[in-house]
């Protein structure tokens, strides 16, 4: 389920939504609720929960390997919208 009205908001929701377990991570600007997937990540669920709140977009460059390029698209499922420079959130798409 995803977490859309909560963080709307701004990025302290997106801190808050972690602290309760959701999976939500950054790539750059852009917000994802991995939540779902996270049990079903390759490396394992906890490699993710760990990186929950943060800006995952170096990890996706590697070490320990880069991510393919249908990871990425994979990855575009989880979309939410993205934050503004002051952490606020911006827009969705549907």
């Amino acid at each position: 389920e995803r977490i859309n009205l909560e963080i709307r908001r701004n990025f302290l929701t997106l801190r808050a939504g972690c602290a309760r377990g959701s999976c939500l991570v950054l790539t750059g600007r852009r917000l994802y609720d991995l939540s779902a997937f996270a049990r079903l990540h390759p490396g394992g669920q906890q490699v993710l929960l760990e990186r929950a709140g943060t800006d995952v977009s170096a990890a996706l460059d590697g070490p320990p390997h880069r991510h393919s390029a249908n990871a990425r698209r994979w990855l575009q499922q989880y979309y939410l919208g993205e934050l503004d420079a002051g952490r606020r959130f911006l827009n969705s798409e549907p």
